[in-house]
């Protein structure tokens, strides 16, 4: 009987980003694209009310569009796989 074991927990080789190893190596760990969550901590949560027209329209636009597109590409999918 064969068994099935995730590779994660198989794998003794270095884990991408490990800074220890990056630096006996020579390499520089990689410079992060993002900013951290922390950062907006301090900012004021605005509710959808105390938006003005124009970002409540904006808002709304954003909102539809994410909603359209998650629902229209399976239904595509979905009709062009019969």
């Amino acid at each position: 009987m064969k068994m099935i074991v995730p590779l994660g927990f198989t794998s003794s080789d270095k884990k991408e980003g490990d800074k220890k190893t990056d630096r006996k190596n020579g390499k520089k760990p990689p410079k992060r694209k993002m900013g951290d969550m922390i950062d907006y901590v301090d900012e004021k949560v605005v509710s959808f009310e105390e938006l003005d027209d124009d970002e409540r329209t904006a808002a709304s636009f954003v909102a539809n569009l994410i909603a359209a597109v998650l629902f229209l590409i399976p239904c595509i999918i979905f009709t062009l796989s019969k």
